[in-house]
């Protein structure tokens, strides 16, 4: 009698992960992480096949990605393709699966124990490092992890694609991949206990379009499938169960907001024109080709930074001059006639590549990152210029460089571009030869040397 009492107005703050205010029924996917077990071993034999154990739950693991992945093509879905291949490479990655057998020789406790003792250890490591879009991929960590210890303990994966219609969907973690499964006719939204704005989950959802909010810590635990929720992607406040008074007054602000966005849109082919006749173009910021529709639908007129260093992350070689290529050059086309500004790697440091082999002489406390690892590197930064210009050829580009401290980097930039642009020329790739070359200003040094630096470069980006 006391459960079917349920608590009125139960409301919890998180993240506003993408805008939008949905009313709807709650389904409940997942109810968190996996109980993990956790008992001693003895002796080898017992060692030996537990191992074994958990070499299968890794393997029945990736088969699970894989299938994944080839389900999302099916369906002609590529918004969560490329995850499944970052998920796949921490699945290879020694430092995961070597470490957790490590210890179960030496701690002689079941892989689950040790595999959670693993992960533990490397979300430390993530918590430790500075950039937020870095510092939220632990959550595909965390992702991986979790699936392990599902096949581990038999705990039958929930997937949302299998859900009534019209609900909002509740998970500990929806990962990109989940989401990819979404029927956006049966799915009002989703809210979940983890996530950032820089999350994969946030970046997808805004990508999709569906209003979340992540970060709630417990919503799993506070609200059940069937009970009415609230979902405020503005503000990122969920209301569990609302009074019949709240709920009207979120319906009011639903309608407000969904005239408003209406209204808004009205306007969105205008030019963005003061009334003394100055012209400001508005453009969008992007990370991955996902984020194209909503850059369009919304009346951006152009990409005014567009983040490559997402190609480079989570993988275990480095992204061809051919595959960049056909990125750069599917955005480059989208966009036009509208000009797409491509900002080269900014990597290093706390933004690191994985298990890329790069000379023994980098090391992040050098502070070899973004362009002086580029200087560093030259075939890897000649790579990524010959893909820009090359797709510079299918409408209008410019190229940006990041954290430029001072103008003798500025005249090594312009070298490589210019050795780049031969190159192409003698092999009769076309390519824009007055693609217009950019610096971003971060660094105090360049700050101060501003007016030297204008004369080398067609602009700033501050």
């Amino acid at each position: 009698m006391i459960e079917s009492q349920r608590l009125e107005n139960i409301r919890l703050k998180g993240i506003g992960a993408s805008p939008g205010i949905i009313l709807g029924k709650a389904f409940l996917v997942e109810q968190g992480k996996v109980d993990i077990p956790t008992y001693s071993l003895k002796g080898k034999n017992e060692i030996e096949k537990e191992i074994d154990t958990f070499l299968q739950a890794v393997e029945l693991t990736r088969n699970q990605f894989l299938e994944t992945k080839k389900e999302i093509k099916r369906k002609g879905f590529k918004k969560g393709d490329f995850i499944i291949d970052s998920y796949l490479m921490i699945l290879e990655d020694n430092l995961l699966i070597k470490e957790t057998i490590n210890q179960i020789r030496k701690e002689r406790i079941n892989s689950a124990w040790a595999l959670k003792n693993i992960r533990n250890n490397l979300q430390k490591i993530f918590s430790e490092i500075e950039d937020d879009y870095l510092k939220e991929r632990r959550s595909d960590l965390d992702y991986v992890v979790e699936r392990i210890l599902q096949n581990l303990t038999g705990k039958e994966p929930l997937h949302p694609d299998k859900v009534p219609e019209k609900v909002i969907i509740i998970a500990h973690d929806l990962s990109p991949a989940d989401s990819a499964h979404l029927d956006l006719e049966k799915v009002l939204g989703f809210v979940t206990d983890v996530g950032g704005k820089t999350s994969h989950t946030a970046i997808m959802a805004r990508a999709l379009q569906i209003p979340a909010v992540v970060g709630l810590e417990t919503i799993t635990q506070q609200a059940k499938s069937g009970d009415t929720l609230i979902v405020d992607g503005v503000l990122g406040e969920v209301v569990i169960n609302p009074s019949p008074d709240v709920f009207a007054e979120y319906q009011a602000k639903k309608e407000k907001f969904d005239a408003a966005e209406k209204e808004l849109l009205k306007f969105r082919n205008l030019r963005a024109e003061t009334q003394d006749g100055y012209y400001v173009r508005l453009l969008a910021n992007i990370e991955i080709t996902e984020e194209l529709p909503s850059v369009i639908h919304y009346g951006a007129e152009g990409i005014g930074l567009y983040r490559t260093e997402f190609l480079y992350l989570n993988r275990s070689d480095l992204p061809s001059e051919e595959e960049q290529f056909h990125i750069y050059r599917q955005v480059v086309e989208k966009i036009s006639p509208y000009p797409t500004t491509i900002r080269t790697f900014d990597l290093g440091g706390d933004k690191f590549i994985s298990r890329v082999a790069l000379a023994q002489e980098i090391n992040p406390a050098l502070g070899l990152r973004a362009i002086r690892l580029g200087l560093k590197e030259v075939d890897m930064f000649k790579t990524q210029i010959r893909a820009i210009l090359r797709a510079s050829a299918f409408g209008k580009v410019r190229i940006l460089f990041p954290m430029v401290s001072g103008i003798n980097e500025v005249y090594q930039i312009k070298k490589i571009l210019s050795e780049v642009k031969k190159e192409l020329k003698a092999k009769g790739e076309p390519y824009d030869p007055s693609i217009e070359m950019g610096i971003m200003i971060e660094i105090p040094s360049a700050v101060i040397i501003a007016d030297l630096l204008a004369k080398e470069v067609d602009f700033f980006s501050i």
